[in-house]
């Protein structure tokens, strides 16, 4: 049974499946997940390895926020995480379910059975096609969502609060633009240095978030062992602050010794004047001493 949409903004449907993906010439079974605005078409889709409560809730938030806004109402199959008895016509959501639905302000309805075009459409796509990573795979389901500006006005808007599950850990964000989290250190925006930030592991990702709820980085997930975690990206401050000269510095010396980034933060933070001569010396000691040499130079 497919709800009616006879206005914009009010229906939303949203929905799993199972899909096994090729990936780096194997194959991953994974769980693809849609989100799709009943009026418009507009859908977004993402792709877990599992479909625990965190990621499909996780999924279903990105889905408003890529959108714009929060329908009415939420059709959704019993899918396992999001209720916890169904006897004949009465379902019982999850606590956490009912507590996203009452913090975005939306209804979840059950709905036995529908068919959504995004999600198929979805699942063909990833069916044939072939990429080295998830990420690759991630960035065409953004390529192939539709346009949801029809749609748009007619959404609520966000709470200004995000939701938190209760498995968010606040966390410094260090000086040098790094944040500690689960024994590894995995950078955010430099302009966040000092802040208070929220972190959470979500499968293989950590994703941190400002204190409104912003997404500020996603990042592989380390395994606890003091590994460093970088997007080149969050260096952009430090361009403009010292200059292109020490900005491409910083990149070569990121893309040769990237757990390293501590050490870098540390000398352009302390020679703010002479950063780019005292990089300059540190990669022109690649030509006489190896990697490794250099590395345990760095970590004394």
């Amino acid at each position: 049974m497919m709800l009616g949409a006879d206005a914009p903004g009010t229906v939303a449907y949203f929905d799993v499946a199972p899909v096994i993906v090729p990936v780096g010439g194997g194959a991953q079974r994974l769980v693809l997940s849609c989100y799709e605005l009943a009026w418009s078409g507009r859908h977004c889709c993402g792709l877990d390895e599992q479909a625990t409560m965190e990621t499909l809730l996780w999924r279903l938030e990105m889905a408003f926020r890529k959108t714009g806004g929060v329908p009415d109402r939420v059709a959704l199959r019993a899918i396992r995480p999001l209720v916890t008895t169904r006897v004949a016509q009465v379902t019982a959501w999850s606590t956490p379910m009912a507590r996203f639905g009452q913090h975005f302000g939306f209804e979840p309805v059950l709905v036995d059975r529908f068919r959504l075009d995004g999600l198929s459409g979805a699942r063909r796509w990833l069916e044939s096609s072939s990429y080295d990573s998830l990420d690759e795979y991630l960035e065409g389901l953004d390529i192939l969502a539709g346009s949801a500006d029809a749609e748009r006005d007619a959404l609520k808007p966000l709470p200004a609060a995000p939701f938190f599950s209760g498995k968010e850990a606040f966390r410094r964000v260090a000086a040098d633009g790094f944040v500690l989290f689960a024994g590894d250190a995995y950078s955010v925006p430099h302009a966040y240095a000092g802040k208070m930030v929220w972190t959470r592991r979500l499968e293989q990702r950590v994703v941190i978030r400002s204190q409104d709820g912003k997404l500020l980085a996603t990042h592989r997930a380390g395994h606890g062992h003091g590994d460093v975690f970088v997007n080149l990206s969050h260096f952009e401050l430090w361009r403009r602050r010292f200059g292109k000269e020490t900005y491409q510095l910083e990149r070569t010396f990121m893309e040769r010794f990237p757990q390293h980034a501590p050490f870098l933060s540390h000398l352009v933070t302390q020679r703010k004047q002479g950063a780019a001569a005292s990089l300059r010396h540190v990669l022109s000691l690649t030509a006489r001493y190896s990697n490794l040499q250099l590395q345990a130079a760095f970590e004394t």
